[in-house]
């Protein structure tokens, strides 16, 4: 079995030269000086930890107070040692502003420090840890769905560069330890998986698609043990399709796994079974226009299975049970292109982009099961190129964590929090390298209701790397 290599961030590389027996994984990893907005000043230093100006530093710049163990430190300087001096004296943080989210720039909306030295809360948003890995070919890493399972760990899946496109699963602990990885080779083509789900039984299912050595292209459904220590699957179906976008629970022993035949024909299609056999299961619903597709699937809080995509040139939200179809969530000829969903109770939430003038924009809508719009949120302004929301999730006290990117002349990855009414409570917009195709695809939140995100980031080498982060709620 292949394995790719997985990074840390530059700062929890610097914490573990620091210390071997204590991380702190709390600790805020900056990429650029944009990322150290606390206080006027800021920069990023090389280690990966924001510093501030302070005239009683020899250097005269001081750790902020998210920088780990060396939070509050004076930074070195050539001729002298990291040294704790009284953290009072740093420059003062309750000047620090709140800066107004900036897409073309990578910074946070919650950069605001309220002078707090000890027992601090960390600003949503704050990327406490992440991973990324790179394939033996350098190529387009990416991940493409996560969840948490139900013993706690994290399971992200999606494409690992090597001489072909092979799928690529990983199992992380909340903490950022990575505890397996595979590299599974489909069908001797270029691979890719898109969409995950854990059995009754703890096995991880996961589907996208494989392609044969000749340029067959083949919607792929396998089960994995959890530990994802065997050499291949437990099973596996390769299904008359081109590719698998979402996995769904329509009921007891009923699964409907969901995607589309792209310009191999066009049209959407699902395919239902039973996870003790899937081999067994039989397509059901298919459709023939060239644009529909099913992109995500959620189950409301009665149960219902919802599914979200494209359905004869409408946006399309609607519950299944396998075999036919309800009334579509959104209304008829609704604009909303989808591409994530999420439901508690009898909310739902969508995400997905709007097109301005031909321009993706970024788009969320919540609804009631019987379509009643409750809310929405637009991007004011949209982006220049097209920016779009790729997923979305609900956390325990209802509100609506968004991912996707924003693109200019560039692609970064981005992330939003909404309250339960819609209200903006933070946002986020990583720094990009140049000629950046980044990107956030899936999100999923723990039971703390800490956030964890995938996708895929642009290294210095013009590559791709998949990329895993947790962020503070």
């Amino acid at each position: 079995m292949r394995r790719a290599l997985a990074r840390t961030s530059p700062l929890v590389l610097a914490l573990l030269s620091l210390s071997s027996s204590c991380i702190d994984r709390g600790a805020y990893a900056c990429h650029a000086n944009v990322d150290c907005n606390s206080a006027e000043g800021g920069a990023c230093e090389p280690i990966g930890a924001c510093s501030y100006p302070d005239d009683a530093c020899a250097s005269g710049r001081r750790y902020g107070g998210y920088a780990g163990p060396l939070s509050h430190v004076c930074v070195e300087t050539d001729d002298t040692t990291a040294v704790v001096t009284d953290p009072t004296t740093t420059a003062d943080p309750t000047v620090a502003t709140n800066a107004s989210s900036d897409d073309a720039g990578g910074s946070s909306t919650t950069a605001t420090d309220t002078g707090c030295v000890d027992g601090c809360p960390i600003p949503g948003g704050t990327e406490l840890w992440s991973l990324t890995f790179d394939g033996d070919m350098h190529g387009n890493d990416r991940l493409a769905s996560v969840i948490t399972s139900a013993g706690g760990d994290i399971f992200a899946v999606g494409v690992y560069a090597s001489t072909t496109a092979d799928a690529l699963l990983v199992r992380v602990t909340p903490d950022g330890e990575l505890v397996a990885q595979r590299v599974h080779d489909v069908q001797g083509g270029d691979d890719d998986l898109t969409a995950l789900q854990q059995g009754p039984d703890g096995t991880i299912w996961t589907c996208g698609r494989g392609n044969t050595s000749t340029g067959g292209l083949h919607a792929w459904l396998g089960q994995f043990d959890v530990q994802l220590a065997d050499d291949a699957p437990k099973s596996s179906v390769i299904i008359d399709h081109v590719v698998c976008r979402t996995l769904g629970i329509a009921g007891v022993g009923t699964w409907i796994a969901a995607g589309d035949d792209g310009d191999y024909g066009g049209g959407s299609w699902m395919y239902t079974f039973a996870h003790w056999d899937a081999d067994g299961g039989n397509v059901t619903l298919t459709t023939e226009p060239v644009d529909d597709r099913w992109s995500a699937s959620a189950l409301t809080g009665d149960g219902s299975l919802l599914l979200a995509g494209v359905q004869a040139g409408d946006g399309t939200v609607t519950t299944s049970d396998g075999s036919m179809l309800g009334d579509n969530v959104l209304g008829d000829g609704a604009g909303a292109r989808p591409q994530g969903l999420a439901a508690i109770g009898d909310t739902v939430v969508v995400g997905g982009f709007e097109n301005t003038a031909g321009q993706a924009d970024r788009w969320i809508g919540a609804f009631d099961t019987s379509g009643a719009p409750l809310w929405s949120w637009r991007a004011t302004p949209p982006v220049a190129i097209g920016d779009e929301v790729e997923s979305v999730a609900i956390d325990g006290t209802g509100a609506v964590i968004a991912v996707g990117f924003v693109a200019d002349d560039v692609r970064r990855r981005w992330a939003m929090k909404l309250d339960p009414d819609g209200n903006e409570l933070w946002s986020r917009t990583w720094p990009a390298a140049t000629d950046a195709l980044d990107a956030a695809r899936d999100v999923t939140v723990l039971p703390d209701d800490g956030i964890v995100v995938v996708g895929e980031l642009t290294t210095d080498a013009s590559a791709q790397d998949a990329w895993i982060a947790r962020l503070a709620p």
